[in-house]
């Protein structure tokens, strides 16, 4: 006998994927600058067959996803501008998640509901569609992490695969190796006191998966002298475990007191008193939730993010596909009967009531929105999402009056190396191993000293963000609350700004146009009229 329900599935799948779409519509014209690292590593890869962020120096592992890196590469070759493509590729990677997420629970027999509330949850959770529209790698790494648990849920025996699987994650994120936390769970949750025959299965399987990983963690350090991508060292690794922590926890505490909470503590309480559910389910849950566990984990002991680049969830995005999905099974382990629409219902509420303050705001950064934008700017604002990103004043000017073979130093390592193709010092040591090696104030960005390396690599330009009103030899004599004052926030800025050296190589250049201040080295030629 059918449901009385069955014809819900398509509409519940439209649904979804209907309001995942429209919220990545909305936030495709965000403007990131860091998409556009991977779009120079493309460019160099093709033009010179090496990872390479400046050419006839040493290789760098500056990106933090070889497999994203393959779509610049093929983007470049069909756009002027990679990032459009990868864009694209994004959210359709994003709507095949939360297409393939919805037809696996649709496929159970049982009432709609649960469905529709982990449907939703998905659709709804918070910056999925704005890190699938950023040309950035985590939708990719959300996709192939969701299809990893499936197996394992469906699979009443991991096998060779899933260890090889687990091992070749890390070529998606730094991160990846986190999935043999869930391999490990699904081992253990249909043996937990495996016989020898077992344990040699496990030891297969987990030791297939990590030899491919020791092979490619020596591969890397082979190739580019470290173990961690370059990026990936700079903003994470040095300062106090303790200060980590507590950064880390603020990060991930925004999303997850606020949203990763409400299915883990319903599947937790449900698990004591709920309906029994299939094997299948079971294993999932576990598998789902053991991933969700392990990489709130290693965010907090990594410190979080930085929340101004691209929001609070960056590195979450991941977790509310395991997250919805232990939504569903506590709603399915729950009695039937009349209130589960209301739960349902309840739920989804809830969720909205959450979002809502947090959505304004990327929608208002998304779009540049202003007090003056009208609603057809706003809304239309994704347009620019689809087109190449126009010249920068600053690019233009940078390309046109630095002389050739000149190098430049920028905090901004994204859309201004990418247009100028000129040799970049970038200043944060993300795309630099000599600034990345030296010895930390701290942890994350702006941590690593720089002012060394730049007075002895003497770059034509050096710009930053803060904006100087007076020559260098009166900003050295302000205090430190008043460079701060001027922009310039970070210790190493303020000591940069204050070292004499820096008065005697360099003016400051008024022609240069926004964003920040330019100074130009003094031996260089008068800028031109």
């Amino acid at each position: 006998m059918s449901h009385p329900h069955s014809g819900w599935r398509a509409a519940v799948l439209a649904a979804a994927v209907g309001v995942f779409l429209l919220q990545a519509i909305l936030l495709l014209g965000a403007p990131f600058d860091d998409p556009y690292i991977f779009a120079r590593y493309a460019a160099n890869l093709r033009a010179h067959g090496d990872l390479l962020w400046n050419p006839g120096e040493p290789r760098i592992e500056g990106i933090s996803s070889w497999a994203w890196l393959l779509v610049y590469v093929v983007g470049g070759v069909w756009f002027p501008d990679p990032v459009v493509f990868a864009r694209v590729v994004g959210v359709v990677l994003g709507l095949v998640l939360i297409a393939l997420f919805t037809r696996h629970l649709s496929r159970r027999e049982g009432s709609p509901w649960p469905v529709i509330a982990a449907a939703g949850f998905l659709a709804l959770s918070p910056d999925l569609a704005y890190v699938a529209g950023s040309g950035m790698d985590h939708a990719l790494w959300a996709l192939v992490s969701w299809l990893f648990l499936v197996s394992l849920g469906r699979a009443p025996r991991p096998g060779i695969g899933h260890g090889i699987a687990a091992g070749t994650a890390i070529l998606l994120r730094p991160e990846g190796f986190l999935l043999f936390v869930p391999l490990t769970a699904a081992l253990l949750v249909e043996d937990p006191k495996p016989q020898p025959a077992g344990r040699r299965h496990a030891l297969q399987v987990l030791g297939a998966g990590l030899v491919l990983l020791a092979v490619l963690l020596l591969v890397r350090y082979v190739a580019f002298g470290a173990w961690l991508p370059n990026a990936a060292a700079s903003k994470h690794v040095g300062g106090a475990l303790s200060v980590r922590i507590v950064e880390g926890v603020l990060y991930a505490g925004y999303t997850a007191a606020l949203y990763l909470a409400i299915p883990a503590a319903l599947w937790a309480v449900s698990g004591w008193r709920g309906v029994e559910t299939s094997s299948v389910e079971r294993r999932t849950a576990v598998v789902c939730a053991s991933f969700v566990a392990a990489l709130l984990l290693f965010i907090v002991v990594a410190g979080g993010d930085d929340v101004f680049a691209f929001g609070h969830s960056r590195l979450l995005t991941p977790t509310f596909a395991p997250a919805a999905y232990l939504l569903f099974a506590a709603l399915r382990r729950a009695p039937a009967g009349e209130h589960e629409p209301v739960r349902a219902l309840g739920l989804l509420l809830l969720v909205l009531l959450v979002r809502a303050p947090g959505a304004k705001e990327v929608l208002q950064a998304a779009t540049e929105a202003t007090n003056l934008s009208s609603r057809s700017q706003i809304l239309s604002h994704w347009k620019r999402g689809m087109q190449p990103a126009p010249l920068t004043p600053l690019s233009a000017y940078l390309r046109q009056q630095t002389p050739p073979g000149e190098a430049i130093a920028v905090p901004w390592a994204g859309l201004v190396p990418f247009q100028t193709g000129l040799p970049v010092i970038d200043m944060l040591g993300l795309n630099d191993a000599t600034i990345r090696n030296n010895p930390p104030a701290g942890r994350g960005l702006w941590a690593r000293p720089f002012t060394e390396y730049l007075l002895a690599r003497r770059p034509y330009f050096i710009c930053d963000n803060y904006v100087l009103d007076r020559p260098l030899e009166d900003i050295q004599k302000l205090s430190d609350a008043e460079l701060r004052g001027l922009g310039a926030p970070q210790p190493e800025q303020r000591r940069f700004l204050h070292d004499p050296r820096v008065a005697q190589l360099y003016a400051l250049d008024s022609n240069a146009p926004g964003p920040g201040t330019c100074l130009r080295r003094l031996d260089a030629a008068p800028p031109a009229p």
